[in-house]
């Protein structure tokens, strides 16, 4: 037996040497304290950072030899970063952690000796911190149950462990280019796991701690349409001649789902945090798009469309008025609440260009 370790943490990063800072010094003295550095590694990409990003790299990686390092050269866009900081690991195993993320090592710990009791794990998937929670104990589902149910979440709200060769095989398969701008990683473990006899897993492991992405993400209605709705869909549609009928209609149907959702959110962001000349922007791109969509989509679009489209003095007492019917005086605070925390990222964001950012999707 080999000294070959069972798990990269990978971590991809831009511009944002505090933050990463503050995540390795809570990663390696987590996993000195569990004694895991026989078992974890950490690798960390930096995305062409000109900020104190390699400095801090090099500091934790002289200190713990199971930090490797990758430095692009330049910024190779956010995509081509996630996947290279996955494609790269040499370990069987992998966790994707944000540079605005934090993990529980402890119960990291818990998950890696349930891996090492599977001989047909692909993917582990924490749904701790999911809108859909399954039952204590830990279930087996496949690729269909996978995406009816936790497509966004796999991506974004939710925690998961994949297996490396997934990134390896199907990069190397199909190139950069086929692979979604926000949703890479969720198209890749569902490869994985439609053209393999392994199953996923998933469970309450709560394996993620604290972020700080809300505090560092500025939310708009044109960064909450593209990557909770557009992206999406180019997601499950890239995937349509490469996975089941089954599949890819459970992708479909879980979009359709989350409609009314996205519906508030991209509305609540588009008409009391943005500029007029976002929600024009928003608007436009849509509108642009409609062709994509469903009838029921389309409306439901429409809507949205003469929203984002209507004069503030208008739109927002509407919104007011919407809110409170579908949601009472909590929903109007909750809104409140919302709308000062954006506008107060957005100001901080004109001092510290660095750290708190908007995600924009052209090149």
């Amino acid at each position: 037996m080999d000294d070959k370790k069972l798990l990269t943490i990978s971590i991809p990063t831009w511009n944002r040497a505090n933050l990463l800072n503050t995540l390795l010094e809570e990663l390696t003295a987590q996993i000195i304290s569990q004694d895991l550095q026989g078992m974890v590694e950490i690798l960390i990409s930096n995305n062409g950072s000109d900020d104190d990003t390699h400095e801090v790299v090099e500091k934790f990686k002289n200190s713990y030899p199971f930090i490797m390092y990758n430095r692009n050269p330049s910024n190779i866009g956010g995509k081509l970063n996630v996947l290279k900081v996955m494609e790269l690991v040499r370990t069987d195993y992998l966790i994707y952690c944000g540079d605005d993320d934090k993990l529980n090592i402890k119960n990291l710990k818990s998950a890696i000796e349930f891996i090492k009791s599977k001989n047909d794990l692909g993917v582990l998937l924490d749904s701790y911190h999911s809108k859909f929670k399954y039952t204590e104990k830990i279930e087996a589902i496949d690729a269909e149950e996978l995406v009816k149910n936790f497509f966004w979440y796999v991506g974004n709200a939710g925690c998961f462990i994949v297996k490396a060769d997934y990134i390896k095989t199907y990069v190397a398969k199909f190139g950069y280019d086929f692979f979604n701008e926000c949703w890479a990683q969720t198209q890749l473990m569902i490869l994985g796991l439609q053209n393999s006899n392994e199953r996923c897993y998933v469970g309450n492991w709560n394996l993620p701690s604290e972020s700080v992405h809300d505090e560092v993400m500025i939310y708009t209605s044109f960064y909450l349409w593209r990557t909770c709705y557009y992206e999406l869909l180019l997601s499950i549609n890239g995937l349509r001649n490469e996975t089941s009928p089954k599949v890819y209609n459970a992708g479909r149907i879980y979009l359709k789902k989350s409609l009314p959702q996205q519906f508030f959110n991209i509305l609540q962001c588009g008409i009391f945090t943005d500029e007029p000349g976002m929600r024009k922007k928003t608007a436009r791109h849509i509108l642009n798009n409609l062709n994509m969509f469903s009838a029921y989509e389309k409306l439901v679009l429409c809507i949205m469309i003469i929203s984002l489209s209507l004069p503030t003095l208008l739109s927002r007492p509407l919104s007011d008025i919407f809110i409170f019917i579908l949601k009472g005086k909590k929903g109007l605070v909750k809104k409140g609440d919302f709308v000062r925390k954006e506008l107060s990222k957005k100001d901080k964001s004109q001092k510290d260009g660095k750290s708190i950012r908007e995600t924009e999707f052209e090149k």
